[in-house]
């Protein structure tokens, strides 16, 4: 998986080892793996080098830092990719822990949600421009894994990810 989202040939040596480490650092758990394919994806060419990093600098943390110590893997990334995020994306990844476990949420919902938490601050907004906010969150999550499900049929936490 992480070699198909970074676009590297198999024989590419120094980009396998580097994807291998990645998959070390996940404890080559698929959901952990799926997120850090997701920060590749949106990394593009770039993710050489600084999704590894990062991977390492928030493990590395998490041993240092007594109120982090103890993270698992999954907490290590699933807390790096809802860093990558723009802080609207952050805020509405949170706000969904509302949602009941393994329950769909509908993208209107998802809307409703959303200008819940805001208090209202996006009502005054074109219906049509909030539409494509919210739409553009969804799709992010979605592309980092961090969320389950589809635009068209509803999205949700996956267990471990609501856990963290």
């Amino acid at each position: 998986m992480l070699i198909y989202m970074s676009d590297v040939s198999a024989d590419a040596a120094e980009a396998t080892a580097e994807l291998m480490q990645i998959s070390d650092l996940c404890c080559r758990l698929p959901l952990t793996i799926g997120i850090a394919a997701g920060m590749i994806k949106s990394l593009g060419s770039k993710w050489q080098g600084n999704v590894l990093g990062m991977l390492q600098e928030d493990a590395n943390a998490s041993m240092a830092d007594e109120s982090t110590a103890g993270m698992s893997p999954a907490e290590v990334i699933v807390t790096r990719s809802v860093k990558e995020l723009d802080s609207d994306t952050a805020a509405l990844f949170t706000y969904l822990g509302i949602v009941p476990e393994d329950t769909p949420c509908p993208v209107s919902v998802v809307t409703l949600i959303w200008i819940s938490a805001q208090k209202g601050e996006d009502k005054n907004k074109k219906t049509k421009r909030l539409s494509l906010k919210i739409s553009k969150m969804v799709k992010t999550l979605l592309r980092y894994n961090l969320v389950l499900g589809a635009f068209e049929t509803g999205i949700f936490y996956h267990d471990i990810v609501r856990d963290v």
